[in-house]
């Protein structure tokens, strides 16, 4: 059996942010990722000043944008900066970014390899390898092994998925028509090499029946979007935070539902959670006060989600508002804000 100071499984954001921290710290630490390439997961691909600033290379963004164009039933507002506040990303790209500092500083890396069962000081693998630990860090996403196996229940998320359309277009946009998506938007998101379209939804709030692609696929077809199955991809997104200490281990990431309900946003919230887990381990002390604000943003947009969700009426009267309101220019400077 190998022996590490710390095991992370999943080699996301999260997982990589804390071994980064805990290797330079001199702990012994060991990744354990179960795809073959780094930074496979369905996404969006959204970036905001924030993000790089925790790190991230803006040279490895795909576009910048100065301007993102909001869209709700009422109006469309254009929210302006002088300099670009939000880009986008190919996960492959900061998958590789984020590996290659791990990697500088000592960490074990393994792709290929899922862990079939977990125990509190040591997991194994599916190939039959077993890792003894003295900490774990499960960073292994919404479907997460490590959230099983501390028997907490996941009651929030949210749908989500997207395709990736070869045409390239020019605008950023975020539409919100609570008809349409409920409590949630739709985004069109310009890469270099493609688009992603997509939009998500909290399932639950429509009847089983209903077919959330086929409503997605019908706005589009109602805005002359042309869409092909063949670039399709969905995925789920945890938000159902109910801890992320839990004596020696610790969840990190969508696995401890640090995405917020309300946006989706995952990476930075991602990696705010990785970074201070690590601490936590180096210093058991050490009260996690960054971890403590996104803890406390989440909150709040979730209260904003709750408020939403309770009608579809009332969203869409909010929606509409917020529309109106985000065309004054002391509002758009404080969403540029928010962003960076």
């Amino acid at each position: 059996m190998k022996k590490y100071d710390v095991a992370i499984i999943g080699a996301g954001p999260a997982g990589l942010e804390a071994a980064k921290i805990l290797a330079s710290a001199g702990k012994k630490v060991v990744i354990l990722e179960r795809n073959s390439v780094f930074g496979k997961k369905v996404c969006g691909g959204g970036l905001t000043t924030k993000d790089f600033a925790l790190g991230i290379s803006s040279e490895i963004a795909d576009v910048k944008f100065s301007q993102v164009t909001v869209k709700t039933p009422l109006s469309t507002t254009v929210i302006k900066s002088e300099k670009p506040f939000v880009a986008t990303i190919a996960r492959e790209k900061l998958g590789k970014f984020l590996v290659e500092q791990d990697r500088m500083n000592g960490v074990d890396i393994h792709l290929n390899k899922e862990v079939k069962d977990v125990d509190k000081n040591h997991l194994e693998t599916e190939d039959g390898e077993k890792y003894e630990f003295d900490f774990l860090i499960g960073a292994d996403g919404s479907r997460s092994l490590v959230r099983r196996y501390l028997k907490l229940s996941n009651n929030k998320d949210a749908t989500a998925f997207h395709y990736k359309v070869p045409k390239k277009y020019a605008k950023m946009e975020l539409i919100f028509d609570a008809k349409t998506f409920g409590a949630g938007y739709a985004w069109i998101f310009p890469h270099k090499e493609f688009t992603s379209i997509g939009a998500g939804f909290h399932a639950r709030d429509f009847h089983n029946s209903e077919n959330l692609k086929e409503r997605f696929d019908n706005w589009a077809k109602s805005k002359s979007i042309e869409l092909n199955d063949d670039w399709y991809e969905a995925w789920v997104i945890n938000y159902d935070y109910k801890g992320h200490q839990f004596d020696n281990i610790f969840l990190a990431g969508d696995a401890a539902g640090f995405a917020s309900g309300f946006t989706g946003e995952g990476i930075y919230f991602a990696m705010i959670s990785g970074a201070e887990i690590a601490k936590k381990i180096l210093d058991p002390k050490y009260d996690t006060p960054e971890l403590n604000k996104i803890l406390k943003i989440k909150a709040n947009q979730e209260n904003v989600l709750d408020l939403l969700r309770k009608n579809r009426i009332l969203s869409q009267a909010i929606f509409s508002l917020a529309g109106l309101v985000f065309k004054t220019h002391w509002f758009d400077k404080k969403l540029v804000k928010d962003f960076s």
